[in-house]
């Protein structure tokens, strides 16, 4: 995905510069890497989806985590990728941990008392591709779109309750995973 996005974006360059045309050589060998990388992205997918669809308890986790809300394919395959199919983590506060989305008191003995921070040594791609799944779920889920509201109307920042929705997010995963039950929307606090 970096290699078709930065050939993208070379080609756009080269175009915005007045001597380069759409039908020059560098253009074209500009669109072929991106051609290229398209069809290995689509083989990757397909490798990964017969190998998730070959395992019974990856496929089974797989459909589990992708029936929340906001967790999509990407987002099923990277957490069942770094958590070993659920069996790395002990429980969803350490994977949370792992990717960032758990804030840390930040204090040492008396003097120094500072606000709730996460981790700089988190694996931030994880955290990244997260970040559209906390998206997705405020805008398409009705309970994870009341609690954005409430916990902005309570004065947090934005990227602060985005980040609680992520941790949310992962909790979930976790649930279903450990339940073995697909997810199942709250109705009591929707209506």
């Amino acid at each position: 995905m970096k290699d078709k996005k930065a050939h993208e974006h070379r080609m756009k360059e080269l175009l915005a510069m007045e001597d380069f045309r759409a039908n020059d050589p560098l253009i074209k060998y500009y669109k072929q890497a991106v051609d290229f990388a398209l069809k290995m992205i689509d083989k990757v997918e397909v490798k990964i989806r017969e190998i998730i669809s070959t395992d019974k308890a990856m496929s089974r986790n797989f459909t589990l985590i992708t029936s929340i809300p906001g967790i999509g394919e990407v987002n099923g395959w990277m957490t069942i990728a770094y958590t070993e199919n659920f069996e790395c983590f002990p429980d969803g506060r350490t994977y949370g941990a792992y990717i960032g989305v758990v804030p840390y008191e930040h204090s040492s003995g008396t003097s120094i008392r500072g606000r709730s921070r996460v981790s700089q040594m988190a694996n931030k791609p994880l955290k990244a591709d997260l970040s559209m799944a906390a998206k997705a779920s405020v805008q398409h889920d009705p309970e994870m779109k009341a609690y954005y509201e409430r916990r902005i109307e309570a004065g947090k920042k934005h990227m602060s309750v985005m980040n609680e929705v992520k941790f949310k997010l992962v909790l979930r995963m976790f649930a279903v995973v450990y339940k073995g039950e697909v997810y199942v929307k709250n109705l009591k606090s929707v209506a």
